[in-house]
């Protein structure tokens, strides 16, 4: 006969193991195979060796194949439930497990997440040496192959690289993926790129790991984070000692991530030699993120979805007042996922937004009246360039300016650019006049304290172009041909450290003045134009005038854009008074809400 009351009794006994299970991992954030009824195979893990438990149906109709390579000097073996496999593995070659045609040995019985035949594999270098670095790998010829890892534990006291560690776009993946552990707390790492799935949104689902190890990055420069963190069911990651360089969609789809734990650890956008980063997506739908860690944002031109349905975040103020190439932001909030915590938000004045539209998107943030108002005093100007004084400027043609009223460019890193190309179109006024120079320099340089090191210097009928300064620190100037009333381009020039001037009467034609890979300008940090002096009809010609920075369009003139701003459904839009307003438009951009 059947015993309801005894059923249910092992059913609420389950129910309440769940739960406690549940309670534990919200607790302490660590792994317990018995939660899952799994055997813990961390005791019997051989020394510097990698475990795997894998699952495969007990029919083989999915999750037959199981592939990895390793990189150990002198090979590595490969033990599955204790009984080796193969014959050694040299390294770097990979080892490749069907389980429909495996037989040595039984494994043993796993019913979470399914129902499902385990083995235990040991990847044990085949010398003292150890194993540096550790990836999935496709086993099958085309297509996309679930793979049935369950849970790694790495035994190991080294650094490794776990790049493509547990899936792979179009390659390989690992839906039933619970745990990564490590014989500490921490485990050293040179790389993590794409460790749990290689993009955002198709991988988020491949990888659902739930435990991680800490990650110590201090053994490499290089290590990589975009699709590192791709997993939905972390609560904390937790990183220490180093650099991550690489932020796209690092953290993206982390729903249970509730914390982000840095110990002597930089975010950065700006290092390895790259000049500027797309950090779209960095914390998309972490919906239970309290709080953001600090980002040096110095070389970020553009993110989208950056906080979208991070519904969790406390009040937090972004100050971005230093990013000096962001060409367009998004915060992504929508009226489904509002994100209210957003209190203040500044940007460089000097940015250079691009046409997409809108270009800054806040929608949905809960920015107030004042936050809103100090985001607008913020904003670039639409032309791109401040003016000091009153000098005449029509139709792009900058007239009657001197030392009280002069022009200012967008200001950016000179020395550290990868490159940059610089041109200014001048005209050149009658001849005779008064003498004077039109200069474009760095605003300091401490070590010769002279200011006009790119310029043009003109005395009588004389011009001279400035070129920066040789090896000997002596000031590069060459002399060009007045034509009264003419077109004449300067061309100030940084390429593969290289520093050079030259000059062209028609904008194509270049003749080079210099050509210097002189770094006696390490300490130059931005560059203006200020025509000093008035040539009699001379004038600057802004829509000749460019600035490129590493590629990108620095400054364009006078060429017009709209500049749009969306404040929709913060919560002081409808507050803001026409003279709040007045402070965006009258910088040439339009608000919508």
């Amino acid at each position: 006969a059947l015993d309801l009351k005894a059923d249910s009794a092992e059913v609420e006994e389950e129910v309440a193991d769940i739960n406690a299970a549940l309670a534990r991992k919200e607790d302490d954030d660590e792994f317990h195979p018995e939660d899952y009824n799994w055997p813990d195979i961390r005791p019997a893990a051989r020394p510097n060796a990698i475990v795997l438990m894998a699952g495969v149906k007990a029919d083989y109709s999915a999750y037959d194949n199981l592939g990895f390579v390793a990189t150990c000097e002198g090979g590595y073996n490969v033990f599955i439930d204790g009984v080796q496999y193969g014959e050694t593995y040299a390294s770097g070659s990979q080892c490749s497990i069907i389980w429909s045609q495996y037989s040595a040995t039984a494994g043993f019985s796993v019913s979470y997440p399914e129902a499902l035949t385990a083995h235990i594999v040991q990847i044990v270098p085949a010398g003292k040496n150890d194993i540096t670095a550790f990836r999935g790998a496709r086993i099958a010829a085309s297509g996309e192959e679930n793979q049935g890892r369950l849970w790694i534990h790495f035994n190991l006291t080294n650094t490794i690289s776990l790049q493509y560690l547990c899936a792979r776009y179009n390659n390989f993946k690992n839906p039933l993926f619970v745990a990564i552990t490590s014989n500490s707390k921490f485990i050293k790492v040179s790389n993590i790129e794409f460790m749990l799935g290689e993009t955002t949104d198709l991988h988020a689902s491949y990888s659902p790991c739930e435990f991680l190890p800490g990650f110590d990055l201090s053994e490499s420069q290089s290590v990589m984070a975009a699709g590192a963190f791709n997993t939905n069911g972390v609560s904390v990651i937790r990183l220490k000692n180093g650099i991550l360089p690489e932020l796209n969609s690092a953290f993206a789809n982390n729903t249970h991530l509730k914390k982000i734990e840095l110990d002597n650890v930089t975010l950065s956008t700006n290092i390895g030699g790259f000049p500027y980063y797309d950090i779209s997506n960095i914390f998309k739908n972490c919906e239970k993120l309290k709080k953001l860690p600090p980002i040096d944002m110095s070389g970020c031109y553009q993110f989208d979805n950056f906080i979208t349905n991070c519904q969790s975040l406390k009040d937090f103020i972004l100050d971005w007042g230093y990013a000096n190439l962001l060409k367009h932001i998004s915060f992504g909030g929508n009226s489904s996922a509002p994100i209210w915590a957003l209190k203040g938000l500044l940007l460089s004045p000097c940015a250079p937004f691009d046409g997409t539209s809108p270009q800054i998107d806040v929608s949905y943030t809960g920015l107030d009246q004042n936050a809103l108002a100090s985001l607008f005093k913020s904003l670039p100007y639409n032309v791109g360039y401040s003016v000091t004084g009153s000098p005449t400027i029509q139709d792009g043609i900058v007239t009657n300016a001197d030392s009280a009223n002069s022009v200012m460019l967008p200001m950016f890193d000179f020395f550290s650019a990868e490159s940059f190309d610089y041109v200014v179109k001048l005209k050149t006024g009658g001849s005779g006049g008064p003498n004077g120079t039109f200069t474009s320099f760095p605003m300091e340089n401490t070590e010769t304290d002279e200011k006009a090191m790119y310029g043009i210097y003109k005395y009588g009928d004389t011009l001279s172009l400035y070129g920066g300064f040789d090896a000997e620190n002596n000031l590069i100037q060459t002399s060009i041909p007045f034509t009264a009333n003419s077109a004449l381009y300067v061309r100030w020039q940084k390429t593969s450290g290289h520093f050079k001037s030259s000059y062209s009467f028609d904008g194509s034609d270049w003749t080079t003045a210099s050509d210097t890979t002189s770094t006696v300008m390490k300490n130059h940090t931005a560059i203006r134009i200020t025509p000093d002096f008035s040539w009699t009809g001379s004038a600057v010609d802004l829509n000749g005038t460019y600035i490129t920075v590493n590629g990108v369009p620095y400054f364009r003139g006078t060429a017009a854009m709209d500049k749009t701003i969306n404040i929709t459904g913060a919560t002081g839009a409808a507050a803001l008074t026409a003279e709040q307003l007045a402070i965006a438009t009258d910088k040439g951009w339009t608000v919508t809400r």
